[in-house]
């Protein structure tokens, strides 16, 4: 279940677009999963750059069964990964679960390959610094 929504990222701006309705999202900060997409606001775990992104942050994308996570450092990879995703990250290599950490301009070609691909693909973007 649930159909996998395109993805455009410029600085300050995510948009999610539904091919199925033709329907766009737009968020400063945003979390993708196969059907679904939503604001990310760090308020909600206490996320700054430092130590940067929380396990507790992509939880919510690991109940859409996704194959592939993507983890976005922001364009300028300001934005770190926090201990506990880290580990999160290394425990799950070889799992069914991939995680891939990657910059904001690298992130939609990603997305969109790994969409080709016929995987199930989630993620997480800073779409600033």
């Amino acid at each position: 279940g649930g159909r996998c929504l395109e993805l455009e990222v410029r600085w300050g701006r995510v948009t999610v677009r539904d091919p199925a309705t033709g329907g766009t999202l737009t968020f400063k900060d945003a979390k993708i999963w196969p059907g679904g997409a939503r604001a990310w606001d760090w308020r909600e775990t206490g996320t700054h750059h430092q130590p940067g992104t929380q396990l507790a942050d992509v939880e919510e994308l690991l109940r859409a069964k996704p194959d592939v996570v993507l983890v976005s450092r922001g364009f300028n990879r300001a934005l770190h990964v926090a201990p506990d995703l880290r580990e999160a990250m290394r425990a799950a290599e070889g799992g069914p679960v991939t995680y891939l950490e990657l910059g904001s301009e690298e992130i939609v070609e990603k997305y969109n390959d790994i969409l080709r691909s016929g995987k199930r693909v989630a993620a997480i973007i800073h779409s600033t610094c």
